[in-house]
C-alpha cells in the first residue's frame, strides 16, 4: 500500500513531565515517515499539546479531561475521516519502536486499499517472552479468544494496527465504556463481515523499562482482559 493511502490516528494524555517526554520522543518517531498524524488529547498540559501541534507538526484535537479511551479514540477517527485517505493506522502513542523500525514495512506489507480489512502489527515468539508473565497470561487468554471468534489466530494484544475506512466509521457507534475492548471488538466485527484479518509479525519485545511487574499492574491486566472481553461480546451483537 502506499502511504499516500494511510493516515495515523492517535491519542494522548501525559500527566507529568515524565510522561510528556517519553510521548514526546516516542511520537518525533513518526515524523521522518512524514504520513498524516491526528493526536486527540484527552487534557495535557498546553505547553506539551503545543509542542505536538507546532513542534512535530501534527494535528492536535482536544476532548474534555475525563471523557475517557474511547471518546479520545472516537475523536482521533473521526479527525482521521475527515480525509480522503483509505486506511487509518491507530497506534497508542509510546510505541517509540513500532514507529520507528516497523510502520513503513507493515504498510508496505498491506494490500491495497479496495482488499483492507485489518493488518494487525504483532508481536514474534520470542519478542512476546520478554514481556512480565502477568501481562503474558492475559494476552495470551484474550488472543486465544479473539483468534477463535475471527477464525484467525495471531497476536492481537500488541496494539498498532490498520484499517479500513468502513470499520474506522463503525467503530465510532462503539459504547464508551468498552475501554481498551475497543480494538477488538473491531477485530471481530471485521471478521463478521467478512473483511480480511492479517498479521505482519514483527521482532517488537518489550521496553526494558516496562518489564517490572507489581500488583497494580496485575490489577490493571484483569481489568484490561475484563475490557476486551466485553469488546468481543460487543461486537457479536453488531
Amino acid at each position: 500500500m502506499s502511504s499516500q493511502a494511510a493516515i495515523v490516528a492517535t491519542v494522548t494524555l501525559a500527566r507529568d513531565r515524565v510522561e510528556e517526554q517519553r510521548l514526546e520522543d516516542a511520537l518525533a518517531a513518526l515524523q521522518p515517515l512524514a504520513l498524516p498524524v491526528v493526536v486527540a488529547d484527552g487534557g495535557s498540559r498546553a505547553a506539551f499539546v503545543d509542542h505536538v501541534r507546532s513542534a512535530l507538526h501534527f494535528r492536535v484535537v482536544s476532548t474534555p479531561p475525563g471523557s475517557g479511551l474511547v471518546r479520545q479514540v472516537k475523536a482521533s477517527l473521526r479527525a482521521a475521516l475527515q480525509g480522503e485517505h483509505q486506511a487509518i493506522l491507530y497506534s497508542e502513542p509510546d510505541k517509540a519502536l513500532f514507529f520507528a523500525n516497523e510502520v513503513r514495512a507493515l504498510l508496505a506489507a498491506a494490500p491495497e486499499p479496495a482488499a483492507l480489512g485489518v493488518l494487525i502489527a504483532a508481536r514474534s515468539p520470542e519478542s512476546f517472552a520478554t514481556f512480565p508473565p502477568f501481562q503474558m497470561f492475559t494476552e495470551a487468554l484474550i488472543n486465544d479468544l479473539c483468534g477463535r471468534m475471527t477464525g484467525r489466530p495471531g497476536d492481537y494484544s500488541y496494539g498498532p494496527f490498520l484499517m479500513n475506512r468502513r470499520l474506522a466509521e463503525r467503530a465510532l457507534s462503539f459504547a464508551d465504556t468498552l475501554g481498551w475492548g475497543w480494538r477488538h471488538a473491531v477485530f471481530a466485527l471485521a471478521a463478521r463481515h467478512g473483511d480480511a484479518i492479517l498479521h505482519r509479525v514483527a521482532d517488537l519485545p518489550c521496553p526494558e523499562n516496562q518489564r517490572a511487574e507489581r500488583i497494580v499492574d496485575r490489577h490493571y491486566r484483569l481489568r484490561q482482559l475484563d475490557e476486551n472481553s466485553r469488546g468481543l461480546i460487543a461486537s457479536s451483537c453488531r
